[in-house]
């Protein structure tokens, strides 16, 4: 973001220069020469940017659910929503991600929406506001008879919880 900025200023710099220039030249009657001296650009403004850069910057995180209590996934879901609004009132952008890989992801199969309905719908409304990305565990979905109709639409799938946790780790993702 510094760079590309920093090279949009060197670049209006330059257009400006060439402007004095040319409109110095097209003045046939005078006879006198334009010295433009370049300065670096202050600290404070260099400073301002990066500060916008951060600003831009968004936070990340995740949870990691496996073993989980239908409550205990329901207030993850609340804080979620929490998380994202304090981060709107702040103007910081979110991303939240939550990988499923064991029992909780019987929480979200189709046999067992009217069950837990709430927590389905409560989930599909923060996937469709952008507030969570929802990640399902295939070996795990395997191992507990469930196919990938089984799930809400709104799941992603990925191979392995484990690796799509490491992953995210390394985009700077944090572990809630």
């Amino acid at each position: 973001m510094i760079t590309t900025m920093k090279q949009f200023i060197t670049i209006a710099l330059a257009a400006g220069l060439l402007l004095v220039i040319l409109l110095q030249g097209s003045d046939k009657n005078r006879d006198e020469s334009v010295t433009v001296t370049l300065k670096p650009t202050p600290a404070p403004l260099v400073q301002n940017l990066q500060s916008v850069q951060q600003a831009q910057e968004s936070v990340r995180y995740f949870f990691d659910t496996e073993g989980h209590s239908v409550e205990e996934i329901y207030a993850l879901l609340q804080r979620a929503e929490e998380l994202q609004s304090s981060a709107r009132q702040q103007h910081q952008p979110m991303k939240i991600a939550m990988v499923m890989h064991g029992p909780d992801l019987d929480v979200f199969a189709s046999k067992n929406y009217s069950m837990y309905k709430d927590v389905v719908d409560l989930a599909a409304r923060l996937d469709s506001s952008g507030i969570i990305d929802f990640k399902a565990c295939e070996m795990a979905m395997k191992s507990r008879g469930l196919s990938d109709n089984d799930l809400p639409a709104f799941f992603e799938l990925v191979p392995f919880g484990p690796d799509e946790i490491t992953e995210l780790e390394g985009q700077g993702y944090v572990r809630l």
